[in-house]
């Protein structure tokens, strides 16, 4: 395919509102003769040709004449570099340069959504994959800056770059400059082109998530939950399972970061079941997540679960809580402490350790119901436990621990609800509930 038969299949299809084909022009790595020789400071005449016989106003031929140089350049670029032909100080900074010309396509592609055919759900999927692509070389440019001294000092002499996301955030604020600018529409809901925000608003989270900022996307979650109701008109029913699955993984992790477990649970939960079986890493990725909100909760995954999908970091850990063993529990956290951190779970695995403390003075308490002997002059008291007993078991584990700290932490425990009774500092007991059963959590 020529140069010039590209550019006019592209424009008429975005006409035609054929989405399919549109995202097959736009594909990276598209096969395009004369691609490689393609110049944005030189385009062809038969190429301005399409751009002024199918856009009258000035403002759209330029806008078009953007969004085509960008996309070219970029694709020549990425094939260029996976040929090995670009050398020299240019393969220093190829990704920051591929990422520049995807923005100057982003940039041209936002002013052609003022046109009246750009309307309807169709461009949805169009949406959603520039805002993929920006996405990923933002990703890559920012490693290639962070990487090389060399990129840093060249790119710095163009751009001010203040942070390790620089290329990030810049693809953030174009996405939220189409988020705003397609949000006014003609056609009514659900078939109107403000449903593509629901792809830019996926796409944001997503990044921001990569950045770790949790609590910038809430604005987009916020967003979709006022738009997902009757009265609106959208519905997630009309966004395609993948979508879905994805909407419901962020959801269930930012409602981690917020420590509101059963809502974790809920969209996690969901997630993993509606992600296909043949998608083994999805599934697994979910889990990650998935499987320290079940534990808080109380319900251990089995050994074969996490064997099958490789989370042998939360099978030591599971045992430990179950036992009740700190010292086990202490051991897995070092073990597996980089694994956490990176996954981005370390605060829900190090919330597992009331859980443990919970279930050693549960184990405790069992001994001395079945055995009131071992508790002389208390051997009627089933439900008492004297704390030098317990701090006998949890001194092996922390040498530093005095009775002290050990009534601070049982404190702790009944306040958060894991134990329901309480301590008698004077005597240095703890008096267990007799009326209910001391140790039911709320959730269960």
């Amino acid at each position: 395919m020529q140069l010039s038969k590209w550019t006019q299949e592209l424009i008429l299809s975005l006409k035609q509102q054929k989405p399919q084909k549109v995202l097959e022009l736009l594909q990276p790595y598209i096969d395009i003769k004369g691609k490689d020789q393609f110049s944005g400071d030189k385009i062809p005449d038969d190429m301005y040709y399409h751009f002024r016989s199918n856009f009258q106003e000035e403002a759209d031929q330029q806008a078009i004449t953007k969004f085509v140089t960008g996309f070219l350049t970029h694709s020549k670029l990425i094939d260029l570099n996976k040929a090995g032909k670009i050398v020299g100080k240019q393969a220093v900074t190829i990704k920051n340069e591929i990422f520049g010309s995807m923005i100057l396509a982003f940039s041209g592609f936002e002013t052609l959504c003022d046109q009246p055919y750009m309307d309807g759900r169709w461009i949805g999927s169009l949406i959603d994959h520039l805002c993929k692509l920006l996405s990923q070389y933002s990703i890559e440019a920012d490693k290639e800056l962070n990487e090389s001294a060399e990129a840093r000092d060249s790119v710095k002499s163009e751009h001010n770059l203040k942070s390790a996301h620089a290329q990030q955030n810049k693809a953030l604020s174009v996405m939220e400059s189409l988020f705003r600018r397609i949000l006014p529409c003609n056609n009514q809901p659900p078939d109107n082109r403000r449903f593509g925000d629901f792809y830019i608003a996926l796409r944001m989270i997503k990044l921001q998530f990569k950045q770790n900022s949790y609590k910038i996307s809430q604005t987009y979650f916020k967003w979709i939950d006022t738009q997902v109701n009757q009265n609106v008109g959208y519905s997630l029913e009309q966004l395609t399972d993948k979508y879905r699955v994805t909407l419901a993984f962020y959801q269930g992790r930012f409602q981690l970061y917020k420590n509101e477990l059963q809502l974790a649970r809920q969209e996690l939960r969901f997630a993993f079941q509606n992600c296909p079986n043949d998608y083994l890493k999805s599934k697994k990725k979910i889990l990650r997540f998935l499987v320290p909100v079940e534990m808080n909760l109380n319900k251990f995954p089995t050994k074969t679960l996490l064997t099958k999908y490789q989370l042998n970091e939360y099978i030591p850990l599971s045992e430990a809580c179950i036992d009740g063993d700190l010292k086990k529990f202490d051991d897995t956290l070092e073990q597996y402490m980089d694994q956490y951190v990176m996954s981005g779970v370390y605060l829900a695995v190090e919330k597992l350790r009331h859980l443990t403390i919970r279930n050693l003075i549960k184990k405790y308490s069992l001994v001395i119901k079945s055995d009131p002997s071992l508790q002389p002059g208390f051997e009627s008291q089933s439900h008492v436990i004297k704390l030098e007993n317990i701090f006998s078991i949890m001194s092996q584990w922390d040498q530093e621990l005095d009775l002290d700290e050990l009534e601070c932490i049982i404190a702790n425990q009944i306040y958060l609800g894991f134990i329901k009774g309480y301590i008698m500092h004077d005597r240095r007991l703890l008096v267990l509930a007799r009326n209910i059963d001391p140790f039911t959590l709320k959730y269960e």
